[in-house]
């Protein structure tokens, strides 16, 4: 009896954490979207702009970002989940096209590689500002990545 309360108390605890479902116009997001390719920025460090482009074909990979509706997203490569999160909004704006958002991955607000911003373009492609697929090495980089909806 006492197993069964002890692991009631944990899943209550793991619902009550903060995280934001998608409603109220943030049920665009809902689905999954396909890596298409990603822009990648950088040099500023050492004065020079220097650009390149990643596709699966260049990286022989697949990535994929799936929006759930409880508020949870989740990150695949290969179609194999690679990082779950849940997601609290600190701003979303669906008044014009694009819609845009900015997200904190787990409500960290503390780490670059937990914040999510991105645009979404006539519902169906997501321009996206997020360490995935890539990781930022430093902050004298930046990614772009473009999904498209499937």
């Amino acid at each position: 009896m006492k197993k069964a309360i002890y692991i009631t108390g944990i899943f209550l605890l793991l619902l009550s954490c903060k995280k934001d479902g998608l409603k109220d116009g943030k049920e665009i997001l809902i689905g999954t979207w396909n890596w298409n390719y990603s822009e990648r920025s950088f040099g500023w460090c050492e004065n020079e702009t220097l650009e390149e482009t990643y596709t699966p074909v260049t990286e022989g990979k697949n990535f994929s970002i799936m929006f759930f509706k409880n508020g949870f997203v989740g990150f695949l490569e290969d179609k194999q989940v690679v990082a779950r999160h849940r997601i609290v909004f600190y701003s979303f704006d669906n008044s014009v096209n694009p819609t845009t958002f900015d997200i904190y991955l787990d409500n960290n607000s503390d780490d670059r590689r937990f914040e999510f911003s991105g645009e979404i373009h006539n519902e169906d492609m997501l321009k996206a500002w997020v360490a995935f697929p890539f990781n930022y090495e430093h902050s004298c980089e930046q990614y772009i990545s473009y999904f498209i909806k499937e």
